[in-house]
């Protein structure tokens, strides 16, 4: 005997927003970027000498040719409020070149996410929009606790003039919770599998309900009663009651 299953999802809030989630404009002098309303992101932290450049309005960062020999490094990190969760899309910014016939403070750049290498630009070009892919990275899709992003610079000792940076975005969305697919359609009544559910922000789930009861989390004293295990953010695992009536049940999430 086997008992089909409808999957339905119940949402409290899910906003989407196409605004970056971290922007450093560097107008008025300041390392502070724009606040999402839900993050908070930290101050630039600055590794060696920099400066500011252009008008108030147009400002850029530039790394001075302090960096030259031993370059230096950016962080910063962004704080997911509670409850929240972010898909990153890209880091972009913008090289801003005073004089193009003269070498600048660094040459190349990686960027690593809570010590994990994301992505580089190597070499780094003058007057150029630099974007680093984020998406791939499962890791930053769907993540609810702090990343924190360093931007490590290889200094160029020939140098001869600063590196200057403009409009350091992070991009991205608050994750949405959603379920991609459910495999398999059906299960017997008695079984040691379960349902697992592809789709995204598991990781935010308070509540999984089987035919309108919740489900306690998984540990090795309650199989056979019903449960649930977030595997991570894209994966959840449903492991229904046994012997129950054969029919139609739900998944309330």
């Amino acid at each position: 005997m086997t008992r089909p299953i409808l999957v339905s999802v119940i949402l409290a809030s899910a906003a989407f927003t196409q605004n970056p989630i971290a922007c450093y404009e560097f107008d008025a002098d300041s390392v502070s970027s724009t606040q999402p309303s839900f993050a908070s992101v930290s101050d630039l932290a600055i590794s060696n000498d920099f400066m500011f450049g252009g008008s108030s309005s147009d400002a850029w960062l530039c790394l001075s040719t302090q960096w030259n020999n031993s370059g230096g490094t950016i962080t910063w990190t962004v704080s997911p409020n509670a409850g929240e969760s972010i898909a990153y899309d890209s880091l972009t910014w913008t090289s801003v070149t005073n004089n193009p016939s003269v070498s600048d403070s660094v040459t190349a750049v990686t960027l690593s996410a809570n010590g994990v290498a994301v992505g580089g630009i190597d070499p780094l070009l003058h007057n150029a929009l630099n974007t680093i892919d984020l998406s791939g990275y499962d890791a930053l899709q769907g993540a609810s606790t702090p990343v924190t992003f360093v931007l490590d610079f290889t200094g160029n000792p020939q140098g001869q003039s600063a590196y200057e940076i403009a409009n350091l975005k992070v991009k991205g969305e608050r994750c949405d919770l959603r379920i991609d697919g459910v495999a398999p359609g059906e299960l017997p009544v008695v079984t040691r599998d379960c349902f697992t559910l592809t789709g995204d922000c598991f990781d935010l789930l308070t509540d999984v309900k089987w035919s309108g009861a919740s489900l306690p989390q998984c540990t090795p004293a309650n199989w056979g009663q019903g449960c649930y295990e977030v595997v991570d953010a894209h994966t959840l695992k449903v492991c229904p009651p046994l012997c129950e009536v054969v029919g139609l049940s739900l998944i309330h999430i």
